[in-house]
C-alpha cells in the first residue's frame, strides 16, 4: 500500500511544522474551495483546533468520504507531531477483499492438502475436533438462556493468540468510534488484508493465521455443528478488532442485520481483567419481541474465551456494558454470515436484508399528548424576569423563526433554581465515579422506563415524593407557559406530553428516533460536566447508510446541547433525530431534564 497522501489544515507556524513532518498539503480556509471543487485528492486529513471550525462548513463532503477529521478520532489538536506520527505509523485496513492462505501447491494430490489444512488448524484451534467435547458444547449451546449461546474457553492456540495480540496493539489503526449506541475504538474490516503489500502483512502473520483460521471450511463446520445452523458463508467475511477503553460501550441491540447468522467475540484481554472493570456482555431476556429492563445474563470477559450466540431478529438482545477502569478490553468481534450465491448450501432470498431493530427505531410510537390545564400559575414565580419582557420575547421569536431553535440559559427564577439545585445533588449522593451502580438502582417515587433498544431513563411515577419537581411539571402543563411558548415560537400550542427525567450514570440514554413536534427540554444537571460524561442531547439528520455504522455520521449534526444546569431549549423537530447519549460513570451523577413536547 502507497504511503498515504496526508492533507493538513493549518495556518501560521503550525502549517510550517506539518510541512516539516512530511504533510502533502497544507494550507488554511484557501483550500476549503478547492475541496468543494474536487480539485485536491489526498487519504487522511488532518486540522489544528484554530481551523477546525472552518473545516466544519465542508462536512457534508468530507464526511461521507471517511476524510472528516473530528478531535474523537485523534485527528484534530495542536499535536502536529503526536497526529502526524500516528497517522503515518499505523496500518489502516481500507481496500475491500477477500484474503487467501496459502495451504499447499496445486499439484498436491486431494489427500496431502486435506492432511496440510489439518495442520494449519491445529496451528490455531485447540480440540476443535474433539467428538466429546463438541456433544457437550452442542448440549450446552441448546440449553442455554435467554437464547442460544455458548461460551468455549482456551479455543485458540495460546502462542499464536499472543502474537495477535501484540501485532494489533503495534500495528494497527483503530477508529475512534462514537454514535447514540456505542462509544469504542475499532480496526477496519480484516476483510481488507489482501490490500495491504508484503511489507505491511509480514507485520500480522498472526493476525493472518487467525482470520483464516475463523474463516475455514473447518472451523465454519465445527460452528454449525455445536449451534446446528444452516451452511456458513467463507466467502462474506465480517470481522474486525476492537478495543474498548475506559468509558467505552455497546448499548443495547440484536445484530440482525442483512444475511448474519452467527456472532462470535474472542476476548484479548490481559490475564488480570477482573469483573470490576466492566465490559461484560449482557445479555436480555424477551417478551414479544421488547427486551427486558434489565439482563438475565452477564457473561464476564476472560483471555482467549469465545462466546457465539445466533443471530435472531427480536431475540439476540445484548450490550457490552461500559468499560470503569483504564485497561484496555480488546476483542475480536464478527459474524459467520449465511452461504452466498456459489457457495455450498446458498438459498435464494434466504435471510437475505433481515433489518436490525436499529433500523426501526426512528419508527417511534405516536407521542400521548393531553390537554393543558386551567389552573392559574404565575410566570413570574417560574421565569427569570428577564426572559418576561417584551422586546426580550420579540427577539427571541424572531432568531427562533430564523433558526428553529433557541437557547435560554438561567431560564429558572433563580431562588427555585437553587433549590432545586440543593435538591439533585442530595439525590445524586448514592452513585461514586468510575464505579458501575447494578441494575435497578432505584430512587424513591421515580419509576425505571424502556424499551432498553430504545431508550433506557427514570421517569418521575409517584410526584408526591418529589413536590418541588411537580410543582415544575404542573408549571409547564398550565396555559400561562402554553401562551408563553406559543409567543416564542409564533406556532399554535394545543396539547402537551411532559416527564421529568433522569438519567442514572452507568445504566441511562435514548437513542435516536424521530418525534415532529416542538421540542422543549429544561436541562438541570448539576456540577461540572466534561463531553466524556456524555449525557449531552444531539439534533442530527437522517442517515441512510450502512445500517452496521447506525448513526455515525457526526458530520450531520444539527444541534449539540452539551449538559448543563438550568438551560431551556426549544427546537422545532421536523423529521430529525434525537438522542441523550448514554451517561457514563465518570460523570458520578446523573443527567435530570424536564423533557416537553408541545402540538
Amino acid at each position: 500500500m502507497d504511503k498515504p497522501k496526508i492533507l493538513v489544515f493549518a495556518t501560521g507556524k503550525d502549517a510550517e511544522l506539518a510541512k516539516e513532518l512530511g504533510a502533502d498539503i497544507v494550507g488554511g480556509v484557501e483550500l476549503l474551495e478547492q475541496i468543494t471543487q474536487n480539485q485536491l485528492q489526498f487519504d487522511r486529513c488532518l486540522s489544528t483546533k484554530q481551523m477546525f471550525p472552518n473545516v466544519v462548513k465542508i462536512a457534508k463532503i468530507l464526511g461521507p468520504k471517511g476524510l472528516m477529521p473530528s478531535p474523537a478520532k485523534g485527528t484534530v489538536g495542536d499535536d502536529l507531531t503526536k497526529m502526524m506520527g500516528e497517522t503515518n505509523s499505523t496500518i489502516k485496513l481500507e481496500i475491500r477483499d477477500k484474503l487467501d492462505l496459502l495451504i499447499g501447491n496445486t499439484s498436491w494430490q486431494n489427500e496431502k492438502l486435506e492432511a496440510n489444512i489439518k495442520e494449519v488448524m491445529k496451528a490455531v484451534f485447540n480440540n476443535t475436533n474433539h467428538k466429546d467435547s463438541t456433544e457437550s458444547l452442542k448440549q450446552r449451546y441448546n440449553d442455554s438462556q435467554p437464547y442460544r449461546h455458548v461460551e468455549i474457553p482456551s479455543i485458540i492456540n495460546d502462542s499464536l493468540l499472543r502474537k495477535v495480540r501484540k501485532e494489533i496493539l503495534s500495528n494497527l489503526s483503530y477508529k475512534r468510534k462514537e454514535t447514540d449506541i456505542y462509544t469504542l475504538n475499532q480496526s477496519g474490516d480484516l476483510a481488507n488484508l489482501k490490500g495491504l503489500k508484503s511489507q505491511e502483512l509480514s507485520k500480522l502473520e498472526s493476525v493472518v493465521e487467525l482470520y483464516n483460521g475463523i474463516y475455514s471450511k473447518e472451523f465454519r463446520n465445527f460452528v454449525q455443528e455445536i449451534t446446528g445452523c444452516e451452511p456458513l458463508s467463507g466467502e462474506k467475511v465480517d470481522m474486525a478488532f476492537n478495543n474498548y477503553t475506559q468509558g467505552c460501550h455497546l448499548l443495547v441491540h440484536d445484530d440482525m442485520i442483512s444475511t448474519r447468522m452467527i456472532s462470535f467475540i474472542l476476548y484479548l484481554v490481559d490475564s488480570d481483567w477482573e469483573p470490576t472493570d466492566g465490559g461484560a456482555l449482557e445479555l436480555y431476556g424477551e417478551k414479544d419481541g421488547v427486551p427486558d429492563i434489565e439482563p438475565s445474563k452477564r457473561i464476564d470477559v476472560e483471555w482467549n474465551k469465545i462466546v457465539f450466540f445466533a443471530v435472531e431478529p427480536g431475540k439476540s438482545f445484548h450490550s457490552v456494558e461500559q468499560v470503569v477502569s483504564n485497561k484496555e478490553r480488546l476483542s475480536c468481534q464478527g459474524w459467520f454470515h449465511v452461504a452466498q450465491e456459489g457457495e455450498e448450501g446458498f438459498t435464494t432470498g434466504k435471510r437475505n436484508l433481515v433489518n436490525s431493530t436499529l433500523s426501526e427505531l426512528s419508527k417511534a410510537k405516536p407521542i400521548d399528548f393531553k390537554e393543558f390545564t386551567d389552573t392559574h400559575v404565575d410566570l413570574k414565580k417560574f421565569i427569570n424576569e428577564k426572559y418576561l419582557q417584551d422586546s426580550f420575547l420579540k427577539s427571541m421569536s424572531g432568531k427562533f423563526v430564523e433558526d428553529s431553535a433557541i437557547l435560554l440559559k438561567d431560564f429558572l427564577e433563580p431562588s427555585l433554581a437553587k433549590k432545586i439545585q440543593h435538591l439533585l445533588v442530595e439525590r445524586d449522593s448514592i452513585f461514586k465515579k468510575d464505579t458501575m451502580p447494578p441494575h435497578g438502582t432505584q430512587s424513591d417515587g421515580w419509576k425505571t422506563v424502556g424499551p432498553i433498544h430504545v431508550q433506557r431513563l427514570q421517569i418521575l411515577e409517584d410526584k408526591s415524593k418529589e413536590p418541588l419537581i411537580a410543582e415544575l411539571l404542573h408549571f409547564f402543563k398550565s396555559k400561562e407557559f402554553q401562551k408563553y411558548i406559543s409567543k416564542i415560537s409564533v406556532m399554535t400550542i394545543t396539547k402537551h406530553s411532559i416527564n421529568a427525567r433522569r438519567f442514572r450514570p452507568g445504566l441511562d440514554y435514548t437513542l435516536a428516533t424521530v418525534k415532529e413536534c416542538l421540542s422543549v427540554t429544561l436541562n438541570l444537571s448539576v456540577g461540572e460536566w466534561k463531553d466524556s460524561f456524555g449525557g449531552y442531547q444531539i439534533y442530527t439528520s437522517r442517515d441512510e447508510g450502512d445500517e452496521t455504522i447506525y448513526q455515525e455520521g457526526g458530520d450531520d449534526v444539527l444541534l449539540d446541547l452539551p449538559v448543563a444546569f438550568n438551560d431551556l431549549s426549544i427546537v422545532l423537530r421536523d423529521d430529525i433525530l434525537e438522542f441523550v447519549k448514554y451517561v457514563g460513570t465518570s460523570a458520578g451523577k446523573s443527567r435530570w431534564d424536564i423533557e416537553c413536547f408541545y402540538e
